[in-house]
């Protein structure tokens, strides 16, 4: 039983020490360090940021399958992209690249990327608003409080899809 409880603990301390682990805080965009790319990283994430324009048109089942594609492969690069992506939010002219970009923000990006978001809620195209706006409440849990007298919560889904009035309107016809 004590062999087994050391070579546990050995292979734990083999784990700490390989992976850096040891007490450490984990790296993130915010300490300074620079991440490094090679060229044809670099050439792989512009295609791949490219490629989000595809996703323009959902009856344009190739161009939408390339726009996911290309969604997966950024995920998959992890947040170490993250400045890319942002210089891709905020100077791309085309609004499915914003909108792919901030669909990938959703999925890795850190605090660094809240100021450019919020930024983003007010982009020309709707569409490209409203995505940042709902990426920011599902990173953040931030719901905006309403007025005094408005509904919330489920009663604000209701309200909002007009139940309770086509309850009342079947009610006063009984």
């Amino acid at each position: 039983m004590l062999r087994i409880l050391l070579v546990l603990c050995a292979l734990i301390f083999t784990l700490i020490v390989v992976t850096g682990c040891s007490g450490s805080k984990p790296r993130s965009f915010d300490e300074g360090k620079t991440l490094s790319f090679s060229d044809a990283d670099h050439k792989a994430i512009a295609k791949e940021i490219g490629q989000l324009a595809r996703g323009k048109q959902v009856s344009d089942i190739e161009g939408m399958a390339i726009y996911s594609e290309a969604v997966v492969a950024l995920t998959n690069r992890g947040s170490r992209i993250e400045p890319h992506l942002l210089e891709a939010l905020a100077g791309n002219d085309d609004w499915s690249v914003r909108r792919g970009v901030i669909e990938v923000l959703g999925s890795l990006g850190t605090r660094r990327c809240v100021d450019h978001l919020i930024a983003a809620t007010g982009d020309a195209v709707p569409l490209v608003g409203l995505y940042a706006h709902k990426t920011l409440q599902a990173m953040t849990g931030f719901h905006p409080i309403p007025a005094a007298g408005e509904p919330t919560g489920a009663a604000a889904r209701v309200h909002e899809s007009g139940i309770g009035r086509r309850r009342k309107t079947l009610g006063q016809l009984a």
